[in-house]
């Protein structure tokens, strides 16, 4: 398995044939199954961590909710 976070809001997984992959989802506590799109963009994450492909933005879903986000802004360092 490959593995892609992206800082506190993003844990991905895609198998070494790129056929299947997930997000984690910090509220059910599993891995949701991605579609083929959001596929592509954690193959373009890796490639982009790897050093093999320009920084870009990606569109993929969060693995934590945006309250938990809005939390997570308002503690203190």
């Amino acid at each position: 398995m490959d593995f892609l976070r992206i800082g506190r809001i993003g844990f991905y997984y895609l198998t070494p044939d790129g056929r299947e992959g997930g997000v984690w989802s910090a509220q059910s506590g599993e891995w949701q199954s991605l579609d083929d799109e959001y596929l592509r963009e954690v193959r373009s994450g890796l490639r982009m961590a790897e050093d093999q492909r320009a920084p870009d933005l990606l569109t993929l879903p969060l693995s934590i909710s945006v309250n938990d986000l809005q939390e997570s802004s308002h503690e203190s360092f």
